[in-house]
């Protein structure tokens, strides 16, 4: 994996380092939940490009997201 590569970590380290911060933060290093509906309804129509804006350039987005 590219993350792996950046982190010079080889498989196994990267097994261990992940057991070694659970036991740290008593569980899971990061937040595990189940989507609601609503976020599952999102997840499909963003999915079929349902109601997303497109803009040709992160200025015109910018400048759309100050108004």
């Amino acid at each position: 994996m590219a993350i792996d590569r950046k982190l010079a970590l080889n498989a196994t380290d990267a097994i261990t380092l992940f057991y070694k911060q659970v036991g740290l933060c008593n569980g899971l290093p990061f937040d595990v939940r189940i989507p609601n509906e609503e976020t599952l309804k999102t997840f499909e129509d963003t999915g079929k490009g349902l109601g997303l804006t497109r803009y040709d350039s992160m200025e015109e987005m910018f400048n759309d997201l100050d108004k």
